[in-house]
């Protein structure tokens, strides 16, 4: 199971019950997450924490490599690594790391088994927010995933959100890569939504023949 960012609106500190219904997910290869926007704002150290009680494998700039099956990178949020400028790292760069990384069989992991290296898998990238595209079509990612843009929330938002990052909700193609925005499953500000539906996605993977 992969949480595309924005997991939290609110200070961690302020919902001590959080990380108990979290580690009821069941996902036979993991759970895994990456940061949104608003994990910055309402602290990445104490987000970490979270994830970490809760047994969800938060990849911060960082790779695993599933089941010696695919290469998942979680690529830290631009817009709100931004805000606390945070380092900005070369996807091409990850990508070679997770790639150079010799397997190894690790001790099961709390929610789930992982073995890392394997430099001929496909690779999976996490990124919150829908930007830098092109930029991991070019350093060889399959298939990137990302949020943040809610469908606009609000109608007419969609449009505006769409004019914004040059791209719609759903599967598209990017050169070679395959991308996926999801309008996902919560709000910001108003707790409702207006022509955009939230969605909780499923992806089924399948090699060329």
């Amino acid at each position: 199971m992969l949480i595309i960012g924005d997991l939290i609106d609110d200070a961690i500190d302020r919902m001590p019950w959080l990380s108990e219904p979290l580690s009821r997910i069941e996902a036979a290869d993991g759970v895994f997450a990456v940061n949104g926007n608003h994990e910055f704002y309402t602290g990445i150290k104490q987000f970490d924490e979270l994830a970490n009680e809760a047994g969800i494998r938060l990849l911060m700039n960082q790779s695993a490599v599933i089941d010696g099956k695919v290469i998942l990178i979680g690529l830290d949020d631009e817009s709100g690594g931004r805000s606390f400028n945070a380092k900005k790292i070369a996807i091409e760069k990850l990508v070679k790391e997770a790639r150079n990384t010799p397997p190894f069989d690790s001790p099961p992991a709390k929610r789930g088994g992982i073995k890392r290296g394997g430099a001929n898998l496909p690779i999976i990238l996490m990124h919150h927010t829908p930007t830098r595209m092109k930029e991991a079509e070019s350093a060889g990612v399959d298939l990137m995933l990302s949020a943040h843009v809610h469908e606009g929330q609000l109608w007419p938002g969609k449009y505006f959100a769409e004019a914004v990052y040059g791209v719609k909700k759903g599967l598209s193609e990017i050169g070679k890569m395959k991308f996926y925005l999801t309008s996902g499953a919560g709000t910001w500000g108003p707790p409702v939504r207006i022509c955009a539906a939230p969605e909780i996605v499923t992806l089924v993977l399948k090699r060329n023949s």
